[in-house]
């Protein structure tokens, strides 16, 4: 039963970071655009697009992705 508890507890605590990371990403966006300009927003935008693509690839190789 302990190892049910801990599973448990360790899915919840995933699900807590998700969702605490999308909130701080949409609670910072008027601070962002408050002290960007549209341009400099955009480009720190899709930097950031960018970067997430690139690590997950190199998380998840194309070997692991392929059925």
């Amino acid at each position: 039963m302990n190892k049910y508890r801990t599973l448990l507890l360790n899915i919840g605590l995933f699900g807590i970071n998700t969702v605490a990371t999308k909130l701080i990403t949409f609670l910072l966006v008027p601070l962002y655009t408050y002290y960007l300009s549209t341009k400099e927003f955009g480009i720190t935008d899709m930097s950031l697009t960018v970067i997430s693509l690139v690590l997950r690839q190199c998380r998840y190789p194309m070997r692991c992705c392929v059925l």
